[in-house]
């Protein structure tokens, strides 16, 4: 018993000290469901219309790049990526690229369009790939009723490996786990070539 209690114990505090270490900025919240929101009555407006993505490769079509005040550049997905086989539940997803320590990171940012979706630290993403592979992206959002994780990739979160599959290989499915609730949504075509778009020009 002790035992187990000393690798719990030290189990959280590699989780903790992984948590100090990334200091990236985020999204708020309501902001995210709100654009979120904006991307899923557009995306009804124009249902039936041909898809604008043809290829994954295309980066102007799926990302933008951004000055700031300094002069430094970052890369942030052009629109959301609305993922619903309904029209109204499922996920909206942004993401951006940015540099900390001379590493890039890929930040992205869920919303579970459906209202009253709580979250935590203990909350994950978990991508299904179309060869049966999964993998579990942890979420560094605070705790929120809006639905909203954040899933960071690079160096420091030890799975960099995750960017490129992301860029090699289509997503089948993916699944959110909230505190009470969890939501699970196949990708469309359309979905697939532009996660693998946005994910190749970041």
């Amino acid at each position: 018993m002790k035992k187990l209690f000393l690798l719990a114990s030290i189990a959280m505090t590699v989780a903790l000290t992984t948590s100090a270490q990334i200091n990236i900025k985020s999204m708020d919240p309501k902001a995210a469901r709100e654009k979120a929101s904006a991307a899923l009555k557009d995306k009804n407006a124009n249902k039936g219309k041909a898809s604008a993505f043809t290829s994954a490769d295309d980066c102007g079509a799926f990302t933008k790049t951004e000055t700031a005040k300094d002069g430094t550049t970052s890369q942030s997905a052009k629109d959301f990526l609305i993922v619903s086989n309904d029209g109204s539940t499922g996920f909206g997803f942004t993401m951006y690229s940015v540099m900390l320590e001379g590493e890039k990171y890929v930040v992205i940012v869920g919303v579970a369009l459906e209202k009253g979706i709580c979250v935590d630290k203990s909350s994950k993403l978990t991508v299904t790939f179309e060869d049966g592979e999964q993998v579990a992206l942890k979420n560094f959002k605070a705790d929120n009723c809006d639905g909203v994780v954040q899933a960071i990739i690079g160096k420091k979160v030890a799975n960099e490996a995750v960017a490129e599959q992301l860029k090699t290989k289509k997503v089948k499915s993916i699944k959110l786990e909230g505190v009470e609730k969890t939501i699970a949504k196949s990708f469309s075509e359309n979905n697939q070539i532009q996660l693998q778009g946005t994910i190749k020009c970041l």
